[in-house]
């Protein structure tokens, strides 16, 4: 599960980036006004808009949303769900040629999944 990359350091293939625009102590706060996915941490509620394991993918994110005038922020990740893991390197190929909302519409797919497979599961 490991990658050998600079002959300096391991670099984890699991590696996921959530894009996140809310963390909150009361669910009810987190509007729907677009897709997202929250999850409960510790005590308070965290609301992502994007999940992927590419980092040009996440700025393309949270440039994305940063436009539309709203602030996000890339949080980094282990992800242990190899099922997960697996699906959303095949998201990402999409990901990485899509934009707006073609872009839109893939993440809703990934969200969907995480949704089913991490949040369901925990």
């Amino acid at each position: 599960l490991f990658n050998y990359q600079d002959n300096s350091k391991y670099i984890s293939s699991n590696l996921v980036y959530f894009i996140q625009d809310t963390v909150t102590l009361d669910n009810s706060q987190i509007g729907t006004d677009y897709t997202r996915v929250v999850r409960e941490k510790d005590g308070k509620y965290y609301s992502y808009v994007g999940i992927t394991m590419s980092r040009e993918n996440a700025e393309k994110i949270q440039e994305y949303y940063s436009f539309l005038g709203v602030d996000t922020y890339i949080q980094e990740e282990i992800v242990s769900n190899l099922n997960f893991v697996s699906s959303l390197q095949e998201y990402d190929q999409l990901l990485s040629s899509t934009s707006g909302s073609d872009m839109i519409s893939v993440l809703k797919v990934i969200l969907a999944t995480y949704d089913e497979m991490i949040l369901r599961n925990e």
